[in-house]
Formats: structure tokens, C-alpha cells, sequence
């Protein structure tokens, strides 16, 4: 494995760490009474971890196709 592809997997599995850790923070931010607009919390929140979480999958896709045994 190539140091280009080891880098490329750090920064995808921290992109999907972030979509863990913004995910945690909404839902427990969202139980607290004193936040007043819930709806700009939960819109917002969503919209970062589909595109931390699709960038990081984006990522992670192996770069080579399967390749078939002939057999």
C-alpha cells in the first residue's frame, strides 16, 4: 500500500468520525430545552454529517475494480 492511498484512508475515516461525533452532538444538544430553533440545529447538523459522511465513503471506495479469476 502506497503512502498516497495509507493518507487517503486516515482523512476518510476521520471524515466519518466527524459524521459520528456532529451526529452525537445533535441528539444531545436536541434533548436540552434552552435551544431555541431545533429545526436550523437539525437541518444544519444533517447537511454536515451526509456530506462528511458521503465525502468519507467517497474516499474509502477501493480505487481498483475486483478483478476475476478465470477458472
Amino acid at each position: 500500500m502506497n503512502r498516497s492511498k495509507k493518507r487517503k484512508d486516515k482523512f476518510a475515516n476521520w471524515l466519518l468520525d466527524i459524521a459520528k461525533y456532529i451526529t452525537t452532538a445533535v441528539i444531545i444538544s436536541s434533548i436540552f430545552e434552552g435551544i431555541g430553533n431545533k429545526l436550523y440545529l437539525l437541518i444544519v447538523g444533517i447537511a454536515v454529517v451526509g456530506a462528511s459522511l458521503g465525502w468519507g465513503m467517497l474516499l474509502i471506495q477501493d480505487d481498483d475494480p475486483p478483478k476475476k479469476k478465470k477458472g
